[in-house]
């Protein structure tokens, strides 16, 4: 029961941490730099809350 207790508590702080920037300012726009193997990219999410994905790969692989 405890090993339950303390996975939720975890998850819930890691939840937490994660939206905190998201809810300090929401007039601003927020960028997250991806490096997933085949090269790199930026999410850039708006004050409306949309995405945009920039792919910086290398040419039409994927």
């Amino acid at each position: 029961m405890t090993k339950y207790a303390l996975l939720s508590v975890l998850l819930i702080g890691v939840f937490g941490y994660t939206q905190a920037p998201y809810l300090t300012n929401p007039n601003c726009y927020y960028f997250d730099f991806l490096d997933v193997g085949q090269g790199d990219s930026i999410l850039v999410t708006t004050p409306t809350h949309k995405n945009i994905l920039i792919d910086g790969g290398p040419g039409q692989a994927v």
